[in-house]
């Protein structure tokens, strides 16, 4: 019996206008496989563009990281964040770090480092994908919301 089907896909040329479309058919077409292998839909969970996009409903914590001299304007509006493509975030992030000491956004250099500054709270409050993948997560671990 199949116990776990992960299917992941690389929009690389997705804009902000397919995205979300794009993961609405996906998720339609998705639920006759989780049903034909049995699972529910806690089973079946939609990425992001990028990690990165969970960090701009959080200024307050990138202001935090980089100093007094991050650019919040930069960013898109926290309510978009799921729904930018890739390149849209590195490109804003980067605008946002230009004038701090960090001189730029390097995902590689920052990236870990912001996960652990950014207020799941806020980044839940606008991600609804985010907020569905840690709801799941506390249910399944017996967590208390």
């Amino acid at each position: 019996m199949v116990r776990e089907i992960a299917i992941y896909l690389e929009g690389g040329g997705d804009t902000a206008e397919t995205i979300d479309p794009f993961r609405r058919g996906m998720s339609a077409s998705l639920k006759s496989v989780v049903k034909l292998v049995r699972a529910d839909d806690t089973q079946c969970q939609m990425m992001v563009a990028s990690m990165d996009a969970w960090f701009l409903p959080d200024p307050a914590g990138l202001k935090k990281h980089y100093g007094g001299k991050f650019n919040e304007k930069a960013l898109p509006p926290a309510s978009q964040a799921e729904t930018r493509t890739k390149d849209t975030i590195n490109d804003a992030l980067k605008r946002a770090t230009r004038r701090t000491p960090a001189a730029e956004y390097q995902k590689i250099r920052d990236g870990a480092k912001l996960l652990e500054k950014v207020d799941p709270t806020e980044v839940r409050e606008h991600c609804k994908w985010c907020d569905r993948l840690f709801e799941t997560l506390d249910k399944a671990i017996g967590a208390k919301a």
